[in-house]
């Protein structure tokens, strides 16, 4: 190939001009589609979180309904331990999203769904809705029982006069 010819003049030139060109339009375009990527990928992200984050919240909302349900019942109110674990068990087998249902008394000797004796007098749950007569939803923890990831709904049971 000939040196001097204008065909290699002007490839020897421009050819470098052009991929030298091309390789930083080539830069900018991938940066840029990037950065839009990456905005729409926080943006999408966000939306899927409050979009969990107000499913979480219904469902809490459902199951603090369903144990402010369960407080009132008369059966558990004024029933003995063998009324309450019938009860307790019976609202589980219709509930769904509860590992375990129980009662505690005021100084938090509970026993579970399934007749189970637990001491939870030393929980701040208990304390909570003794000294409030409030409900009290714990935040998430490891379940002594079971090792799965819990919360714990305390509700408590008032008796017509307002007792706990």
């Amino acid at each position: 190939m000939q040196t001097g010819t204008l065909r290699t003049k002007f490839l020897t030139r421009f050819l470098p001009l052009f991929l030298g060109s091309f390789i930083v339009l080539f830069g900018i375009c991938y940066y840029l589609s990037n950065q839009s990527l990456t905005r729409e990928a926080d943006v999408i992200s966000a939306q899927t979180g409050r979009t969990a984050a107000l499913e979480v919240e219904k469902i809490f909302q459902r199951q603090i309904q369903y144990v402010a349900g369960i407080s009132k019942n008369t059966g558990i109110i004024y029933g003995d331990r063998e009324a309450r674990t019938q009860i307790l068990d019976r609202m589980f087998q219709d509930s769904k999203g509860f590992a375990m249902l129980a009662f505690s008394d005021v100084n938090g000797q509970a026993f579970s769904n399934t007749g189970k004796d637990m001491d939870r007098s030393d929980r701040d749950y208990i304390k909570a809705v003794r000294e409030t007569k409030q409900p009290f939803v714990t935040g998430p923890s490891i379940s002594g029982s079971t090792g799965k990831l819990i919360t714990v709904i305390a509700y408590p049971v008032m008796d017509e006069a307002g007792q706990l």
